[in-house]
């Protein structure tokens, strides 16, 4: 028989290469002399060739800690698990004693033969970061993406967002675009893909998954290229059912980024306009400092006084 061990939490009863942190594994089919058990019923009873007790992550076992599972298989069953990696994380090696997984088609799900002795669940779950892949567009060289912490639709793995230049527009995106930009200036479109993406157990490939919609608005960021200091921006969305609507964005000169919120991923422009000159800036251009005031008036004064004076002299040259 074949057994072995996992541990969903960093302080319990397993060594450390057994743990299977922020991840929850199950079995799904374990194949045995020419026979397929894929019920629970099957794979899990008092009379069944397979017996195994997950943790399900919340059991406490005694004397064995806070979430440990365990399995017995037969020798040579091969046995089809799914390790579904939180929010956030992602499986980033996989292995029972240092042999490797066979990934399948669905997310998360792979195939292993069960050898004799114990087994050691080398499954390493860690955190990553939400990707940006920019390297198709020349308007933006990065960016970030937050979501809100209910989106369903990102309830597992990491999202990858995927922006390229859009240059194959037809005339009447081209027309949708600017009548929606009415009094800004159409600078760059691009097409915004987003993707719900779970490693298949190394970070060289992955289970990609197409998000057009969001439960809620995610925020995004995107570093521009170009420095738009003195613009005023907006984003302009061609929505799926091919309106147009307009996005208020902000942009933060400092980092030469721009952010806006969206649940809708497809065509986007970028719409610039000159920045209108504050009223604070305009009254400084138009009116003079308080000390230029002062020397103002004191030309004029200075002006009439010596006026005065020149006219004086006149007067009694003459009455002489």
């Amino acid at each position: 028989m074949g057994n072995f061990l996992w541990d969903y939490n960093e302080q319990g009863y397993t060594s450390p290469e057994d743990k299977v942190f922020h991840s929850t594994l199950q079995f799904i089919k374990a194949e045995y002399n020419n026979n397929v058990y894929d019920t629970e019923e099957e794979l899990n009873n008092a009379g069944s060739l397979f017996r195994w007790r997950d943790a399900e992550r919340k059991e406490v076992y005694a004397n064995e800690g806070d979430g440990v599972g365990e399995a017995t298989f037969p020798v040579g069953t091969m046995l089809t698990v799914a390790i579904i990696p939180d929010a956030g994380y992602q499986l980033v090696s996989f292995g029972v004693n240092e042999g490797g997984f066979a990934p399948q088609e669905q997310i998360g799900v792979y195939t292993f033969e069960i050898e004799g002795g114990n087994f050691h669940l080398q499954a390493h779950v860690t955190n990553v970061d939400n990707e940006v892949n920019a390297k198709n567009s020349d308007a933006i060289e990065n960016g970030s993406i937050r979501f809100n912490g209910n989106e369903q639709t990102m309830a597992i793995g990491t999202a990858r967002l995927d922006i390229a230049d859009e240059d194959n527009l037809s005339d009447e995106q081209v027309a949708g675009f600017k009548e929606a930009a009415a009094g800004y200036e159409v600078q760059d479109v691009f097409d915004v893909s987003l993707f719900n993406t779970v490693f298949k157990g190394s970070r060289t490939e992955s289970w990609d998954t197409p998000v057009s919609q969001l439960d809620n608005k995610a925020i995004i960021t995107l570093d521009m290229t170009d420095d738009l200091k003195g613009k005023e921006a907006v984003i302009i969305h061609e929505t799926h059912n091919g309106d147009y609507e307009v996005i208020d964005a902000s942009y933060n000169a400092n980092n030469n980024t721009i952010t806006f919120e969206t649940d809708s991923f497809s065509n986007y422009a970028i719409a610039l306009r000159d920045a209108p000159i504050s009223s604070e800036a305009s009254s400084k251009k138009q009116n003079p400092k308080t000390g230029d005031k002062i020397y103002i008036w004191a030309g004029i004064l200075t002006a009439s006084v010596f006026g005065l004076i020149l006219g004086r002299y006149a007067l009694k040259r003459t009455k002489k």
